[in-house]
């Protein structure tokens, strides 16, 4: 294994210093030696085995039109492997006079590549256990739209698409699309979830309306009834003015039915359904003064109208001269499943200077119940030289209920010493009280090439 990986290395290296004479083509090099020194539980320092990492990435576009990425890594958190690829993509593009029209196609692996603008709805999530193709592709008129073809590499059963095509018409600022995806586990002619929706969003001013819709389709697992998604937004609606400030108000309101279901999307309602609710916040800006108010609003039920939790969240924040900023606000969130509430008041006093930044935040957690909890923490950063940065964090936390305090400490020092490499010290004294100590101690060098 050791020979194969020392052979992999020499014919990189090779090409690294041979494709120098390629402006389109780079080969950069990255390598990493860590290690842990803490104390165990007979309160002895023990020193782990050291973690070595090397990373190579190639990038080159000699060829008209295409694009092609890979990187190779070794070592890190299991240093027995042998060099594996950790990413790649080639990618190719077309494009007509001016830019007009034209077509980008990538095939990709292990890449977050699942972004997808336009949509208030989350529809597709991202992720990096992803290999497929992706193809987005425009025209004239403002028509574009995206195409991808994938599946999960860790679980190849699990195959997904998805398809959007959208349409801007610039006179009236309005933008919208219409989308369909697909996730299939199985073989049997029900092993799918699908959806097919519809966006739109109309500027209007400063102002922002946005509305959209989705059905699902889960046929071995979710009958077809109640399965639409809704959610509407407007943002920002403002009102200005020299004398009385600023003004402005955003809402949302969302509507998912009990069977609504799209796998390819976050963890959540939108991934699960039977969730309605409204969003309101509002804030205020004083004139000529460095000072907000906010105030936000989320109340949730699900499809059956029983009441899922409520929060108010209020903040003021203040930008004074010289650094120095202050920030205090109060959050009352309500559980209502577990019959529950848990009131919070933080307060927060930040300076941020040329060469220094410091904080000082003080929180009471869960206010008025058997849980409360105080947290005070210091923090600070300081450029001592121009290559030595030092970071800094005390915190003390009590918990009443458990008659416990517990202090943390954590110090770090970060050297650069070069353009192309740094090196890392760091003192974690873990949580005091809490637990038996852990305190680490951590040293990290990185260079690049």
């Amino acid at each position: 294994m050791k020979k194969k990986f020392l052979l992999s290395l020499i014919v990189l290296l090779f090409l690294m210093f041979a494709s120098q004479g390629y402006s389109g083509t780079n080969l950069n090099l990255y390598y990493q030696f860590q290690n842990n020194t803490y104390k165990n539980s007979g309160h002895r320092w023990d020193v782990n085995d050291p973690d070595h990492y090397l990373e190579l990435k190639f990038w080159s576009d000699n060829v008209k039109n295409v694009e092609t990425f890979i990187k190779l890594s070794a070592g890190g958190s299991n240093p027995a492997n042998n060099m594996n690829l950790s990413e790649a993509n080639i990618k190719y593009r077309l494009t007509g006079k001016n830019d007009a029209r034209g077509m980008e196609l990538i095939y990709y692996y292990n890449q977050d590549r699942l972004w997808q603008p336009d949509h208030i709805i989350n529809i597709v999530a991202n992720g990096y256990d992803i290999q497929g193709l992706r193809s987005d592709w425009w025209m004239p008129n403002n028509f574009s739209g995206t195409l991808f073809i994938g599946d999960q590499k860790d679980d190849g059963s699990d195959d997904f698409n998805f398809y959007t095509i959208r349409h801007e018409i610039k006179k009236i600022k309005l933008k919208y699309n219409i989308s369909y995806g697909q996730k299939r586990w199985g073989d049997n002619g029900d092993d799918y979830n699908s959806f097919f929706g519809l966006f739109t969003q109309w500027k209007i001013k400063d102002m922002f309306f946005s509305n959209e819709v989705l059905k699902s389709r889960d046929p071995g697992q979710r009958p077809s009834t109640d399965s639409l998604a809704f959610k509407s937004e407007l943002q920002w609606l403002r009102f200005k003015s020299a004398i009385f400030g600023e003004l402005g108000y955003k809402t949302m309101y969302w509507n998912f039915g009990k069977n609504y279901r799209n796998y390819l999307a976050n963890d959540g309602y939108e991934r699960t359904g039977d969730e309605q609710a409204y969003y309101n916040e509002i804030y205020y800006n004083l004139p000529q003064k460095a000072i907000t108010f906010v105030l936000r609003n989320t109340y949730k039920e699900d499809s059956d109208n029983v009441k899922k939790s409520a929060e108010t969240y209020s903040e003021v924040f203040i930008d004074f001269i010289h650094g120095y900023k202050f920030k205090t606000s109060y959050s009352y969130y309500i559980d209502a499943i577990n019959d529950m509430n848990y009131p919070t008041y933080y307060i927060q006093i930040e300076r941020d200077l040329s060469n220094m930044w410091y904080k000082f935040y003080y929180k009471i957690q869960d206010i008025g119940t058997q849980f409360k909890k105080n947290e005070l923490s210091l923090e600070n950063s300081i450029n001592l030289t121009k290559k030595l940065t030092s970071f800094n964090r005390f915190t003390i936390n009590y918990q009443p209920y458990l008659k416990r305090r517990s202090e943390n400490v954590f110090a770090q020092l970060k050297y650069k010493i070069h353009d192309n490499a740094e090196m890392l010290l760091e003192y974690d004294s873990g949580w005091h009280g809490d637990y038996p100590s852990s305190d680490k101690v951590f040293f990290k060098m990185g260079v690049w090439f």
